[in-house]
């Protein structure tokens, strides 16, 4: 089985590659994505060749970017992190076959998960599986949003959303 997947090979220049699909061991299950969110701001700037992983080190230690080789050079092949895929395999018991649901694996064709490593979050039958981009990974970030807001409002007792 093959995959493909979102690389960026350079400035302007996006490409899909094929490769092999991950083994579907025990405890995994297999997605097909239906759809793959582009975020307007990290993703774009690999495109156009802008982000500053490009161009200088990380230093993760002190937190901020110093002269010398790019952290993240040209080919880019991690990117991505608003996906719905389908279930179409499973060896785990957690997840059915034909369960629809929000994940964080990047822009490919397909992807094998570990339900005890990866978020994945079902979707509701009524909600638009497009929708689904933004409920794996922009969804807690909403969330924690507002948490703080509601906190700021009620006072440091907030335990819900509701």
């Amino acid at each position: 089985m093959r995959d493909r997947v979102v690389v960026v090979s350079g400035p302007g220049r996006v490409e899909l590659v094929e490769q092999d699909a991950d083994e579907l061991r025990d405890g995994t299950f297999r997605v097909r994505t239906l759809y793959s969110g582009v975020s307007a701001g990290t993703e774009l700037s690999f495109v156009k060749g802008t982000n500053p992983y490009l161009h200088v080190t990380w230093n993760s230690g002190l937190g901020l970017f110093q002269p010398g080789a790019a952290s993240t050079p040209y080919p880019v092949t991690r990117l991505g992190y608003m996906q719905v895929g389908r279930v179409v395999e499973s060896r785990t018991p957690a997840v059915a076959v034909g369960t629809v649901g929000a994940m964080t694996y990047g822009h490919r064709t397909g992807h094998v998960a570990d339900p005890l490593a990866e978020r994945f979050v079902p979707l509701p039958d009524d909600l638009d599986p497009l929708l689904g981009v933004y409920v794996a990974h922009m969804g807690p970030i909403c969330a924690n949003g507002l948490l703080h807001a509601a906190a700021d409002l009620r006072g440091t007792d907030v335990r819900s959303l509701g």
